[in-house]
Protein backbone atom coordinates (compact mmCIF):
# COMPACT_ATOMS: atom_id res chain seq x y z
CA UNK A 1 0.00 0.00 0.00
CA UNK A 2 2.72 2.49 0.80
CA UNK A 3 4.85 1.67 -2.75
CA UNK A 4 1.30 2.39 -4.86
CA UNK A 5 0.84 5.82 -2.61
CA UNK A 6 4.49 6.96 -3.45
CA UNK A 7 4.30 6.10 -7.19
CA UNK A 8 0.88 7.61 -7.02
CA UNK A 9 2.74 10.94 -5.44
CA UNK A 10 5.46 11.09 -7.92
CA UNK A 11 3.19 10.55 -10.46
CA UNK A 12 0.46 13.73 -9.48
CA UNK A 13 4.35 15.67 -9.10
CA UNK A 14 5.26 14.64 -12.79
CA UNK A 15 1.95 15.89 -13.84
CA UNK A 16 2.32 19.22 -12.32
CA UNK A 17 5.37 19.54 -13.50
CA UNK A 18 4.59 19.05 -16.87
CA UNK A 19 1.81 21.45 -16.61
CA UNK A 20 3.51 24.26 -14.67
CA UNK A 21 6.39 23.90 -17.64
CA UNK A 22 3.74 23.83 -20.61
CA UNK A 23 1.95 27.17 -19.12
CA UNK A 24 4.89 28.76 -18.40
CA UNK A 25 6.49 27.57 -21.91
CA UNK A 26 9.94 26.41 -20.25
CA UNK A 27 12.75 24.46 -21.74
CA UNK A 28 11.72 20.98 -22.36
CA UNK A 29 15.15 20.18 -22.98
CA UNK A 30 16.27 21.60 -19.67
CA UNK A 31 12.98 18.88 -18.28
CA UNK A 32 14.40 16.23 -20.25
CA UNK A 33 17.83 16.98 -18.41
CA UNK A 34 16.23 17.41 -15.42
CA UNK A 35 13.88 14.16 -15.32
CA UNK A 36 16.72 11.70 -15.86
CA UNK A 37 19.24 13.57 -13.43
CA UNK A 38 18.47 11.27 -11.37
CA UNK A 39 19.37 8.17 -13.28
CA UNK A 40 22.67 9.61 -14.52
CA UNK A 41 23.62 10.09 -10.76
CA UNK A 42 24.09 6.28 -10.71
CA UNK A 43 27.11 7.06 -12.27
CA UNK A 44 28.77 8.41 -8.58
CA UNK A 45 29.19 4.41 -8.25
CA UNK A 46 31.84 4.43 -10.51
CA UNK A 47 33.32 6.06 -7.65
CA UNK A 48 32.74 3.25 -5.08
CA UNK A 49 29.60 1.35 -4.02
CA UNK A 50 28.88 3.57 -0.42
CA UNK A 51 29.67 6.85 -2.31
CA UNK A 52 27.26 5.70 -5.03
CA UNK A 53 24.72 4.50 -2.84
CA UNK A 54 24.42 8.42 -1.07
CA UNK A 55 24.63 10.24 -4.56
CA UNK A 56 22.23 7.77 -5.79
CA UNK A 57 19.94 8.01 -2.92
CA UNK A 58 20.40 11.75 -2.65
CA UNK A 59 19.11 12.64 -6.42
CA UNK A 60 15.87 10.54 -5.58
CA UNK A 61 14.70 12.53 -3.20
CA UNK A 62 12.77 16.13 -3.88
CA UNK A 63 15.81 17.58 -2.02
CA UNK A 64 17.82 18.55 -5.34
CA UNK A 65 14.51 19.56 -7.25
CA UNK A 66 13.84 21.68 -4.54
CA UNK A 67 16.62 23.51 -4.17
CA UNK A 68 16.76 24.00 -8.01
CA UNK A 69 13.58 25.36 -7.94
CA UNK A 70 14.46 28.07 -5.05
CA UNK A 71 17.91 28.96 -7.19
CA UNK A 72 15.41 29.11 -10.80
CA UNK A 73 13.08 31.54 -8.64
CA UNK A 74 15.51 33.70 -7.05
CA UNK A 75 17.55 34.40 -10.48
CA UNK A 76 14.27 34.90 -11.78
CA UNK A 77 13.18 37.94 -8.95
CA UNK A 78 16.70 39.19 -9.25
CA UNK A 79 16.97 39.55 -12.40
CA UNK A 80 13.22 41.23 -12.44
CA UNK A 81 14.77 43.55 -9.71
CA UNK A 82 17.39 44.71 -11.84
CA UNK A 83 15.22 44.91 -15.26
CA UNK A 84 12.57 47.58 -12.83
Amino acid sequence: MVKKLIHSEGLMILIAIIYIYSINEFSWWIFLLLLLTPDISMLAYLINNQIGAKVYNLFHTYTISILIILLAVSLSQATHIQEV
